[in-house]
């Protein structure tokens, strides 16, 4: 590196740790965190990453998982520009797959929402206040917490259907995840279990699906389970 490029690369690294402790992943404009998918899992690390997308803006985070991973830039035009320059282009001798992330754009609509609904609920207590000075005679600092209610459109798992599968048990794993209330989605594919395109499986990950279900030979079923981190990864 050069001693400007070592500069950039020091300053990425304190603000990488800053946000990585603090975990302000909501300061972060929508559209300014990037997808990546169809990345090299055994040949590639953070800084190969960040080399190549700094080009494109301020990178304030890099995130890498197995076979894809994320890019978080300052602003959304970056990511933009990121996507457009590095399309088609191999790295490690891929073809990465680039979107913005819609995890991160999901997660700041609904900080967005959860902002204006307790504006307006403080503004509702207030008018309250005006017209009925005690909200709880017994504990006047007491506060209701509500749980959250999930969507009926989240889904907890996607069930990826080959032709490794028997029709019979292909019928017993729906009947299962209807026993046991999980919302499930179907991709079925026409390829053999070792032939599933990794986006598959990754594009569920990213996109907040907690499990995949890939069916195999004899009546088999691998089962991925995926978990969320603070920074939308």
């Amino acid at each position: 590196m050069t001693k400007k490029e070592e500069k950039l690369y020091s300053e990425y690294k304190e603000s990488e740790n800053y946000i990585l402790e603090t975990g302000r992943w909501d300061e972060f404009p929508i559209g300014s965190r990037l997808f990546i998918g169809n990345l090299a899992v055994n040949t590639l690390n953070p800084d190969d990453v960040y080399r190549v997308f700094s080009a494109y803006g301020v990178v304030k985070q890099v995130n890498l998982k197995q076979g894809f991973g994320f890019v978080q830039f300052d602003k959304a035009e970056s990511c933009s520009r990121a996507i457009q320059g590095e399309k088609n282009v191999p790295l490690h001798n891929k073809i990465m797959h680039l979107e913005v992330s819609k995890y991160h754009t999901q997660k700041a609509i609904e900080n967005q929402k959860k902002a204006s609904n307790r504006d307006g609920d403080d503004r509702g207590r207030g008018r309250e206040r005006e017209t009925s000075p005690s909200r709880d005679n017994n504990n006047p600092n007491k506060r209701s917490e509500r749980s959250p209610i999930r969507s009926k459109n989240e889904t907890d798992s996607k069930l990826i259907v080959t032709n490794d599968c028997s029709r019979f048990f292909f019928k017993d794993i729906l009947s299962r995840l209807k026993k046991d209330g999980i919302v499930y989605e179907i991709e079925e594919l026409n390829c053999s279990v070792d032939e599933v395109p990794s986006e598959s499986i990754t594009n569920a990950a990213y996109n907040g699906i907690v499990s995949v279900l890939l069916t195999c030979g004899n009546d088999h079923l691998n089962v991925m389970a995926y978990e969320s981190t603070p920074d939308g990864g």
